[in-house]
């Protein structure tokens, strides 16, 4: 398995990078983008967002910023990243009543 780096990313190959990972198989990932959890958008992403911008303004802005940007614009855009999680049901079918032993009379 590989991970495709922002710098391996930059233009002209950006626009292709989504369509080379659903192709892979699994075997190429684009780190960052369909979190487990977010299905459409991680909501910590707007705050981080809005302070790098604001630190952009003093600091300028890193070019590789502009491809991740862009990726992000793709990613969010593919019906690909929109697929949900199948979790099977999960049923404890364990002892319903377990004694306690406190930590200092533990062996």
């Amino acid at each position: 398995m590989s991970q495709v780096t922002l710098k391996e990313a930059g233009a002209p190959r950006t626009p292709a990078v989504p369509k080379e990972v659903k192709e892979s198989g699994g075997e190429v990932k684009l780190m960052g983008f369909g979190h487990r959890v977010y299905k459409n958008y991680d909501p910590r992403a707007k705050v981080i967002k809005e302070m790098a911008d604001r630190v952009f303004e003093v600091t300028g802005r890193n070019p590789l910023l502009d491809i991740a940007l862009e990726l992000e614009k793709i990613a969010l855009s593919d019906e690909y990243k929109e697929q949900k999680i199948a979790r099977p049901r999960q049923v404890y079918l364990g002892a319903d009543k377990r004694d306690f032993v406190p930590m200092l009379k533990r062996s």
